[in-house]
């Protein structure tokens, strides 16, 4: 009889944390998704994510049990770094201010969400495979979606970016190129869950929905999952037919070679986004025809010249301010001020060190630190689906880090609670390895 209430007591236990991961991932998941601004209290934008963040996650803390809640030194050096990264410019020269404290409430709840995450990592062995399931659900969802807007089926919801006079597909975001960002997050991970059902049909639909962001980046992304693809269809104990190991490549280049067959209109938007992917948008000059300008090229967001510009300029702002940085947001001030042109640096790395000077540059070696430890550990892939997924989450990141300016977002935070559940994962691995052949 002890034993028996024992056990329903331990499944109830099991059960409540289980809700409690649901609710952490879903918030977690759909906010990368979907951008709602509600409300402003001072200079601190409340967003529809944000509040459900602050009224479900303490609902989920409480399933949990705080007692399950694991705090590991790592999240609060990151936590410690990344602040002093963001505000040390903002302190030196003007001391405690309003945006020193909105780095704060930023830093801390994204802290909170990486504790939360690595804790339900710990307690459900489900936990990896939800999580991913989960984002491919939203990134199916929202590939129709995309699909819609650029075809202009469905409305964009809000001012929408263009390319050639035509809006650009952006989901339920503001930025086209996050959104293509988190899609290729989703078909990592269909690439590497090999036992969904109607896989090769979700794998096309988020394709197609990359393309239709345009996004340059996107489309870069998912050429290189095209390529790396089939070392994550191989099964080391069998030897797989060469077809079926490249089966993903096959269709995802197949999906590509389609969308240059679309009605005309579309096809010449895509196809000139393609070409402005592989070549530099420079102008050659034609009999009877201006040359733009520097300055004209500058203001078209679709020039790739106009990104190398920006690294350029973003070198020689961290010569410039190598010790404090310019602080966080200043970026697009400081580019207009250089080259006459608002824009923040599209790259990750450099935008910390630009910000955070010196102390970004101990953020920087810190987190790599941590992330290639994991990286080197987990090689070679031993076929688990999990961690796999994992594994090119973080590749698909580090790729995109080069293209993007992630640094308020939580995803860094999701690379780093990866890569400290998965190192100590590989390490118990071979610990029990060990001690089975040792018995």
């Amino acid at each position: 009889m002890r034993n028996t209430t024992i056990s329903a007591h331990t499944t109830a236990a099991q059960t409540r944390e289980r809700y409690g991961m649901l609710i952490i991932f879903l918030v977690l998941i759909i906010s990368q998704f979907v951008s709602i601004e509600l409300f402003t209290v001072h200079t601190m934008v409340i967003s529809f994510e944000k509040l459900s963040a602050i009224v479900l996650y303490p609902i989920a803390i409480v399933l949990i049990g705080i007692r399950a809640i694991r705090v590991r030194k790592e999240l609060i050096l990151f936590s410690v770094l990344l602040y002093i990264t963001f505000s040390i410019s903002s302190a030196v020269s003007s001391g405690l201010s309003t945006a020193v404290l909105t780095n704060a409430i930023i830093i801390g709840m994204n802290a909170m969400v990486a504790l939360l995450m690595y804790s339900v990592l710990l307690i459900d062995n489900k936990a990896i495979r939800t999580f991913f399931i989960i984002w491919i659900v939203c990134s199916v969802i929202t590939s129709i979606i995309c699909i819609g807007q650029f075809y202009e089926v469905l409305p964009l919801l809000d001012e929408p970016s263009l390319f050639r006079g035509q809006p650009r597909a952006e989901g339920l975001l503001k930025d086209p190129n996050y959104q293509a960002l988190v899609l290729l997050f989703g078909l990592g991970a269909l690439i590497t869950l090999r036992s969904i059902r109607f896989r090769l049909l979700y794998i096309i639909i988020i394709v197609v929905g990359i393309a239709s962001t345009m996004s340059r980046m996107g489309i870069l992304g998912f050429l290189l999952l095209m390529l790396i693809s089939p070392f994550f269809r191989h099964d080391p104990h069998t030897s797989q037919p060469i077809i079926r190991r490249y089966a993903i490549a096959i269709t995802i280049l197949s999906v590509t070679l389609a969308l240059l067959f679309i009605p005309s209109d579309y096809q010449s938007r895509f196809t000139i986004r393609m070409n402005e992917t592989f070549f530099l948008n420079l102008q050659v000059p034609v009999k009877g025809a201006s040359v733009r300008s520097t300055q004209e090229q500058l203001d078209d967001l679709n020039s790739s010249t106009t990104r190398f510009l920006l690294l350029k300029q973003a070198a020689i702002g961290i010569t410039e301010h190598p010790f404090t940085g310019i602080g966080l947001g200043n970026t697009p001030a400081y580019m207009a001020q250089t080259i006459g042109d608002a824009k923040e640096v599209h790259n990750l790395y450099m935008e910390i060190l630009l910000v955070g000077g010196v102390a970004g540059l101990i953020f920087l070696l810190f987190t790599g630190f941590l992330v290639l430890r994991y990286l080197i550990r987990c090689l070679p892939l031993d076929g688990d689906e999990e961690h796999e997924s994992i594994f090119l989450f973080m590749i698909i990141f580090l790729y995109c880090a080069m293209l993007l300016s992630l640094v308020t977002f939580v995803l860094p935070w999701i690379v780093l609670t990866f890569a400290l559940y998965g190192y100590d994962h590989e390490k118990d691995q071979e610990i029990l390895q060990k001690r089975y052949l040792h018995d």
